[in-house]
Parts: structure tokens; C-alpha cells; sequence
């Protein structure tokens, strides 16, 4: 059973759907140079693609992930006749943590296809195969790319979602790109996510925002050198050959393209429990073999990272809505004045008739805290809903903060398909098929 679960682990993870790029021109970047040159941007879409998402049949057409860079300009022009996948399946656009980029969802892929929810990820400058730039650009290539991406897909609108410190990540594009969420059912969800160790409670954050710029910055070093000597657990990656933890499905390729269409096991595996059991033993190789190939990559960003969010360089916000001035170039892990900046934004964007507004269209904000968080700790998770609580906020935003039982800062990603799967009775909080039951 093992040489099986890790042939199928080894080519879940080599899916062309889990290492595609594009070109992002240096023309979408704020005060680019003429000569400036295009950046690589590598990213992954995986899960449910409708059958007559014509994007999704080109995509699918090649094994070779520069493909989308080469058709990038030829096949990918969105007009108002084009049909938007998001129309006929909630396309989630995720932006992961500190380490993880396109890798944190990888073994999610099939829960979502059950639920028919798209999962877009983006590796972010220096991660993966995302061209570096100085860190005082990185946010604003992220806001860049989530926008130029989309358009390359044909994909009009989407649901943010992020896990820890993509937190800052999403607000900052809920303020600079407003328009990518669904007008009618305007969605993002934050998984545990990040709070400066200043307005959290967490030891070990505390102990770490203490050292010197020049130690943080050499984060990615520490992390290979302990992947290297433990099963290093990152985003849920990582846990080990040995885990025995709920499993996302192993799946057989499809006859038409690369991408995994169907979520059984090939009958050759018996069925019942041997299928519960391979499932398993997938589920762990999967979980050892995604740590070592993600950093087998470029993960020099996680340290460039790590100083943006442990304020030892400061990333100011941006924002286009008219008559927010007031939060251009604060602090982006402020969150009160972010909080209040979004409020308004909401308010503009109803034009001040808020209360004649449909609750469905209201901005709906999940914060989905972990029951055990070493980085934020449970202030932390406080200190974050508090920020919404305003007669403003509420006023404008429908915001919704759950624990999520059983989980830590790390495992709230994990998937876990029992009670999509196999029926068991099992909480709303019990993970991310769950969450992703919650916003199909």
C-alpha cells in the first residue's frame, strides 16, 4: 500500500494545476520604470473548473506552465460577453501565510471539487518561482498580481481568503481592488489570522518581534535547516510520514487533461475501509512529500515577510476609493483604522443608504480563529474582532467570528473530508471542508 499511496501522493503534487506562472507587465506596478522588465509570478488552480470555462480547456491543453506565459496576451482578453467562472462556482482566491504560497491548499484540491469551489493561489515575490523584488515593493506586486491574474483567467469576481499573516495581505486588497468581490455576494474569510505580538498575547511572537531586523531576516535559513532535521509543519504542511490525520481524497487523472477529475480511488483498491485506509497513507505522504518539494523551492520571501509582519519595515496601505485619504500610508497591520477604512468604503460604495441595502449584499467578513493559536494567542483573536465592532462597522459590514474546535494555529487548513466523505455527524468548526461547505 505504500509504493501506491505514493505514486498517487507524488502525482496529485506534480498536477499542472499546482505549478502554472504568468507574466505580470512592470506597467501594473505603481512609478515602474520604462525599461522595467515583466515578473514572473507562479501561482496554482486547482479544484472545480466548470465545462465551459474556455479558459479552463486552454489551461488544461499543456503539461508546461510557462504555456500561460507564452498565450498571455493572445487568448485571455475579457469582455463583457465572456461568462464569469464565478457565475457558475465560488472561485476562491487564497492568500497563505508566512511559508506555503501555492503549496498551503495543495491537498485540498478534491474536497473542492466535490463542492465545486475553484482555489486560486499566488506565490508571492521570492516564494516558489515569483520573481524577487525589493521589500518595499512586495505589496505592491501582490496587489498587482491578484487583479492581472484574474483577468488572464477571465475570472471577474472571486472570494478572499487567507490563513495567518495573508491577513494584511487580503485587507490591503479588499481596499485597493473593492471590485474583485461578487457585487451581490461580497465574501472574505480570514483563518486564524495574524495580529502583531504588540496587540497579541502570544509568547513566543513576543520573544521573536524582540530580535533585530538582521535575525529575522534570516528566517528562511532557520526553516530549511529544520525541515531538514524534523518534519517541518507549515500552513498544515509537513506532518509527517507517520500522520494519521483526516485525509482529502486520493483521486485518478482524468483521460482529457492533467488535472484530477474524479474523486474515487480506482476500484483495484478494493473499497470501504481499504479505500479509508489508503486514503490515509496518501493523506501522509502527501503531507511529508509537500514540505520537501516546497522547499526544494525559492522560500527566501518568508523572511522578507516575517519583517513586514513584525513592523521592522513598515508597508503603508493604498486605497482607490475616493475619500479615503485618511488611510493612505498608514500602517497595515493597523487594523482599527484599516477596519474603520473598509467601513467607509462600504458606506461610499452604498453611496450613505446602507440601511436600504440587502443584508446578502453587505460586505459578510468570517473570522475563523483557531481554538490553540502560538502566534496570535486568544488576545490576539480579541484584539481582531474588536476592531469591527464599531457603530460603523456594523453598520456597514456583516462580520462573524467563530473558533474553530479542535484546531491550532496551523491545522485550521488542513482539510478534512469525514463529514463530506463518509457522513460522520460532525461540528460546523471542525475545518476546512467545513468552511469550504460554508461558502459554496
Amino acid at each position: 500500500m505504500t509504493d501506491a499511496a505514493r505514486t498517487i501522493a507524488i502525482e496529485t503534487l506534480c498536477d499542472i494545476g499546482l505549478h502554472r506562472s504568468f507574466l505580470l507587465p512592470a506597467s501594473a506596478l505603481p512609478n515602474s520604470e520604462a525599461d522595467a522588465q515583466p515578473l514572473r509570478i507562479t501561482y496554482s488552480d486547482l479544484g472545480y473548473h466548470p465545462p465551459s470555462d474556455k479558459n479552463n480547456d486552454r489551461a488544461n491543453s499543456t503539461a508546461d506552465p510557462d504555456h500561460d506565459q507564452d498565450h498571455h496576451n493572445q487568448s485571455n482578453v475579457v469582455t463583457d460577453s465572456d461568462s464569469d467562472p464565478s457565475d457558475q462556482c465560488c472561485v476562491v482566491l487564497f492568500i497563505s501565510g508566512l511559508l506555503g504560497g501555492r503549496w498551503t491548499l495543495c491537498r485540498s484540491a478534491a474536497i473542492a471539487r466535490r463542492l465545486k469551489i475553484r482555489l486560486i493561489s499566488i506565490d508571492r515575490p521570492n516564494l516558489g518561482g515569483s520573481t524577487p523584488v525589493p521589500i518595499s515593493q512586495r505589496l505592491a506586486v501582490q496587489l498587482a498580481a491578484a487583479p492581472a491574474l484574474l483577468t488572464h483567467l477571465g475570472i471577474k469576481h472571486v472570494t478572499l481568503a487567507s490563513h495567518s499573516g495573508g491577513a494584511p495581505y487580503l485587507l490591503a486588497t479588499v481596499l485597493a481592488h473593492r471590485g474583485l468581490l461578487h457585487p451581490k455576494r461580497p465574501h472574505v474569510v480570514l483563518l486564524a489570522p495574524f495580529v502583531h505580538p504588540r496587540d497579541g498575547g502570544a509568547l513566543l511572537m513576543r520573544i521573536t518581534a524582540a530580535l533585530p531586523p538582521q535575525a529575522i531576516s534570516k528566517f528562511h535559513f532557520l526553516a530549511t535547516a529544520i525541515n531538514r532535521t524534523f518534519a517541518f509543519s507549515v500552513s498544515g504542511l509537513g506532518n509527517g510520514p507517520t500522520s494519521d490525520k483526516p485525509t482529502t481524497t486520493a483521486v485518478a487523472p482524468s483521460s482529457k487533461t492533467g488535472e484530477k477529475e474524479t474523486d474515487e480511488l480506482p476500484q483495484s483498491h478494493g473499497s470501504g475501509g481499504d479505500k479509508r485506509n489508503l486514503e490515509k497513507a496518501v493523506q501522509a505522504e502527501m503531507d511529508h512529500l509537500a514540505a520537501k518539494y516546497m522547499f526544494a523551492e525559492n522560500i527566501q520571501g518568508s523572511s522578507e515577510d516575517a519583517l513586514l509582519f513584525l513592523r521592522k519595515h513598515i508597508n503603508p496601505i493604498t486605497a482607490t476609493t475616493k475619500g479615503l485619504g485618511n488611510v493612505e500610508g498608514k500602517d497595515w497591520l493597523d487594523y482599527p483604522t484599516i477596519a474603520k477604512a473598509i467601513a467607509e468604503q462600504e458606506k461610499h460604495l452604498h453611496s450613505g443608504h446602507v440601511d436600504t441595502v440587502d443584508d446578502s449584499e453587505k460586505l459578510r467578513i468570517d473570522a475563523l480563529h483557531s481554538e490553540k493559536d502560538i502566534m496570535s494567542g486568544a488576545s490576539g483573536a480579541k484584539h481582531f474582532d474588536d476592531c469591527w465592532a464599531t457603530p460603523i462597522t456594523q453598520s456597514t459590514i456583516s462580520f462573524h467570528s467563530k473558533i474553530m474546535k479542535g484546531t491550532n494555529h496551523d491545522s485550521i487548513v488542513d482539510p478534512k473530508v469525514e463529514s463530506v466523505r463518509y457522513g460522520s455527524k460532525t461540528s460546523p468548526n471542525d475545518g476546512m471542508a467545513d468552511w469550504m461547505s460554508e461558502i459554496a
